[in-house]
């Protein structure tokens, strides 16, 4: 006996055998057989004995099918086969001693016209000659045949249980002798045999069968929602069968009460996703509405700070224009990246960059506004960080930004601190594998970043919810101002980057954040870095005229657009001065719709176009797929613009044929780079003039005074001064820092140089700490 389930178990009993030694072609088989039967017990006849290893070749097999009901889906799903395996040596001992007569023998074939039993014994699991098959026309009858060279009287009979001819050969020769007899002995062995058959089938079938059956229409009716939920089996029976009625009623009531659970789940999440939809809607309105006037605000600003004529005066107020759309910006940007983070599409974009590059910028972002408050700002980066790494730049920027801007704005005396550590990856805090990003293949080490304040702290009451969206600590409130979604976002981004933001935080004593996520590090940058914003970019001298077409509806956007390519398409000669007369290297033209657009687009063939894909009379997307699809003398670049700032927006402008997309409110070097990239337009890069200067790395050499030289010099200056010039730089008051200077500049001109030079640069913080050093070393 042999039980297979469907988890792979074997289980015998019979023969000592290796259970592991199966024949699978023979299992396989057989069971595609039961999952076809439609029989209790299928008798497969004559086969290969599934246990490799067993002393019997050949068996006789029966086999059933265990099926079970699966309570999820309330389908039936094959379960457990059981195979008896019958040795053919019992049932030829059996029929072998019957006398039939002289001549006269029996058989056994299975369904399969395979012998079952003949007095042969050779001649067992044989196929028997299809032309003798052929003759087996009915579930019983008789023939006369031609067999080894004798007429025989063949009579058989097929059992309904296992389909098996019964079939005895009498010579034709032996009928005339005892004709009656053989027919009436071997007319009752049939009655008797099936009649027998049919009372245990009769009585399987009342007892077992027809309850059973009952069951399985029961629950095909559920499976087509047909069911009537009110209905239930009788349970007075007390066998079996009445057992598995009162369970199946037990199923009954446990799966409607699941099924009403469930309807109100579907409710609940339907209402659920009609209200997500509405807010993505809302969401991707709110962002091109805001988006483009900002654009224009943004764009403008930044042509007009480019202007050689705009005054030192002027040049502030459009700084102070740029940092308030920023500002704005950033606000909206927070609601938006929320929105991605709670529907999943936040991915992590690994780029290589300069770490030295990125934390210089922030330090000199910030500087200042530490200052302005009285605040020591210090930036800590361990020798062992490496400078080049591979992650994702902008969402490390945009932690980092968020967690200083909080701990300067909660800061009200004292000082705020950026360590970074690094360590091999695996070495310190036991870090999970799984939490490593899965675009980084290569972990090489873990960056360690600590922001620590002197503020205010945060309350034990309001730890448990300082990083759910919208909400604000008391102080926050108080200070009116931000969204509530700084701290929130930042965690997100933290963990898509592999690791996780954890704080401690006093009351009155300030709070520290701090996070480690893996990099690779990374030997050098690539050669083609895209420029800086506070470049100049003037096309190169020497290159075609290039025909560029804007297709915008918005006409400010557009005019914006316009004057942004014609000053960057004014050719420089290599000394970096503008060709005279003027040579125009970009040809611009405008549309103010799609339509338009494929009209010009078929007279001018333009290189490339800028196109809006939310548009009036033909949109961008529409406009987009003709181009691509309409024969052309030329290629036509066509890049989307666009205000929405979902990332399944930016895959279906690609997927209708744009090369490329430039996001509102675009930066004059984003349209730069887009040039360079899809055009190979070549472009030489000049310092803005009055504009903010690159930052230097850990490695460059600062043009400013030499903090460690200037303590020496103060030194030589009276104490009362160094007190007064310490005062003022503590008030951050410039016009008093520069009257202790003209005092010092009597004493010592060189020290009152380097001093202005800090005070040009709002440096109060070195001012302060060479200061305090110089009467330190004075003292001792």
């Amino acid at each position: 006996i042999d039980i297979f389930t469907p988890g792979g178990a074997h289980y015998h009993v019979g023969d000592t055998l290796d259970v592991r030694d199966v024949k699978e072609d023979v299992l396989e088989r057989i069971h595609a057989e039961l999952l076809t039967s439609n029989k209790l017990v299928l008798w497969t006849g004559v086969e290969d004995n599934v246990n490799t290893n067993s002393t019997y070749n050949k068996v006789i097999t029966a086999a059933k099918l265990f099926r079970k009901v699966d309570v999820e889906s309330l389908q039936e799903k094959p379960g457990a086969v059981l195979l008896v395996n019958y040795s053919g040596d019992s049932l030829y001992d059996h029929y072998s001693q019957l006398d039939l007569g002289a001549g006269s023998y029996m058989l056994i074939v299975d369904t399969k016209n395979r012998l079952i039993y003949h007095p042969d014994k050779r001649l067992i699991g044989s196929q028997i000659s299809p032309a003798f098959v052929a003759q087996l026309e009915a579930d019983s009858g008789s023939f006369v045949t031609e067999v080894d060279g004798q007429e025989m009287f063949v009579t058989y009979s097929q059992s309904e249980e296992s389909d098996w001819y019964l079939i005895s050969l009498v010579p034709l020769k032996n009928l005339t002798a005892s004709a009656d007899i053989i027919r009436n002995t071997l007319l009752w062995v049939l009655i008797i045999g099936f009649g027998f058959i049919a009372l245990v089938a009769l009585r399987m079938s009342n007892t077992m069968v027809e309850p059973i059956k009952r069951i399985t229409e029961l629950f095909k009716e559920i499976q087509a929602d047909t069911f009537n939920w009110q209905m239930r089996l009788d349970e007075q029976r007390r066998d079996e069968i009445g057992e598995l009625f009162q369970w199946f009623n037990v199923f009954l009531d446990s799966l409607e009460a699941r099924r009403q659970v469930e309807q109100e789940l579907i409710r609940a999440k339907e209402a659920a996703e009609a209200a997500n939809r509405a807010k993505s809607a809302f969401l991707a309105n709110m962002s091109h509405e805001l988006r483009t006037p900002l654009n224009a605000i943004l764009g403008f600003s930044q042509l007009m700070q480019r202007d050689p004529n705009v005054t030192a005066d002027q040049r502030e107020n459009l700084e102070t224009i740029g940092r308030s759309g920023e500002h704005l910006l950033a606000l909206i940007n927070d609601v938006l990246e929320l929105s991605k983070i709670e529907a999943g599409q936040m991915k992590l974009q690994l780029d290589s960059f300069d770490l030295y590059y990125l934390l210089s910028g922030l330090e000199e972002m910030f500087r200042l506004r530490a200052a302005n408050k009285g605040l020591s700002l210090l930036f800590d980066c361990a020798s062992e960080v490496p400078q080049y790494v591979c992650a994702d730049q902008s969402k490390l920027r945009q932690v980092l930004i968020n967690l200083l801007s909080n701990a300067v704005k909660f800061t009200g005396e004292g000082g705020v601190i950026l360590r970074v550590r690094s360590k091999p990856y695996g070495v310190g805090r036991k870090q999970k594998e799984e939490n490593r990003p899965a675009l980084l293949p290569t972990a090489h080490a873990y960056l360690h970043f600590e922001v620590k304040d002197t503020g205010v702290g945060i309350a034990t009451a309001e730890m448990d919810v300082i990083f759910d969206a919208f909400v604000q600590t008391s102080s926050g409130r108080q200070s009116k101002g931000g969204t509530g979604l700084g701290l929130s976002i930042s965690r997100e981004y933290v963990q898509i980057m592999g690791g996780d933001l954890e704080f401690t935080s006093k009351v009155g004593r300030g709070s520290c954040f701090q996070f480690e996520i893996p990099v690779e590090r990374v030997e050098a940058l690539p050669a083609h870095t895209k420029p800086s914003d506070a470049c100049l970019a003037r096309l190169e001298l020497g290159q075609p005229v290039y025909r560029l077409l804007v297709v915008e509806d918005e006409e400010t956007n557009r005019k914006l657009l316009v004057k942004f390519l014609k000053s960057l398409g004014r050719p420089v000669d290599p000394s970096g001065k503008f060709v005279e007369p003027i040579l125009p290297g970009f040809e611009v033209r405008e549309a103010t719709n799609g339509q338009e657009a494929i009209r010009i687009w078929q007279s001018w063939q333009p290189h490339l176009i800028w196109m809006d894909m939310r548009m009036p009379v033909m949109d961008g997307y529409e406009a987009t797929r003709r181009i691509k699809t309409l024969p052309s003398k030329q290629e036509t670049i066509i890049i989307a613009l666009t205000a929405s700032a979902f990332e399944e927006n930016r895959l279906e402008m690609l997927a209708e044929g744009c090369d490329g997309f430039v996001r509102k409110p675009f930066r004059e070097m984003d349209i730069v780079d887009t040039l360079v990239k899809q055009l190979s337009v070549r472009f030489v890069y000049q310092e803005l003039e009055g504009g903010r200067s690159i930052p230097a790395t850990a490695n460059d050499e600062t043009s400013g005074p030499n903090v460690s030289d200037l303590v020496i010099d103060l030194q030589a200056v009276p104490d009362e001064l160094l007190t007064k010039l310490n005062d003022a730089a503590i008030r951050l008051d410039s016009e008093l820092v520069n009257l202790v200077i003209d005092e010092i500049r009597i004493h010592e001109e060189a020290v009152a140089n380097a001093l202005a030079a800090l005070v040009t640069d709002f440096k109060f913080d070195e001012i302060i700490a060479a200061v305090q050093k110089a009467q330190e070393n004075k003292n001792v």
